[in-house]
């Protein structure tokens, strides 16, 4: 699985895991709708995780922020 997400406190340890390749026993994602009441929409556990790749993508559409595209490697 992979997503693309802007750079934030996530971001080193990511690099972290996946410059190590240590293993992760479980993970959740969760997607929520932004504003002032955030909506969780869908929520994702996996169980022996390894980040796989961490990449910059740079900026789209002319945002300021940087992003980075993360690749899951996962059992379940």
């Amino acid at each position: 699985m992979d997503f693309d997400h802007y750079i934030d406190r996530a971001s080193p340890n990511l690099f972290k895991y996946c410059a190590s390749g240590k293993h992760i026993p479980q993970a959740i994602l969760v997607m929520r709708k932004a504003g002032g009441n955030p909506l969780e929409y869908l929520k994702y556990t996996f169980t022996d995780l390894i980040v796989a790749v961490v990449s910059p993508s740079g900026s789209h559409d002319g945002e300021i922020a940087s992003r980075e595209t993360v690749e899951l490697s996962f059992s379940t």
